[in-house]
């Protein structure tokens, strides 16, 4: 199992344990929804490993309609921490 595999199932074991919040957290109107990131590429072999976990910022999720901490709605966050490491790495 790789370390995406991995990391996206100890992501469903924290949500599963803390539910009933996270799923209070959605009835809050413009509550930004977590940042779950992905594991980016060269990680397993990188001198120095960081991964940040918090909310997300500048409004990326909070449009979403009908989101859900479940397996999608994790998956849906770790693509897009994917995509905007992504963006991020062309700028710099």
């Amino acid at each position: 199992m790789d370390l995406e595999q991995q990391l996206f199932e100890r992501y469903v074991t924290i949500v599963k344990e803390n539910q009933d919040f996270l799923d209070n957290s959605l009835k809050k109107a413009n509550l930004p929804k977590l940042f779950l990131t992905s594991v980016p590429k060269g990680y397993e072999n990188a001198q120095h490993k960081i991964m940040i976990v918090g909310r997300e910022t500048k409004n990326w999720l909070t449009g979403l309609k009908d989101f859900q901490y479940d397996e999608q709605g994790i998956q849906l966050l770790m693509d897009k921490s994917s995509k905007i490491q992504a963006d991020l790495s062309l700028v710099y």
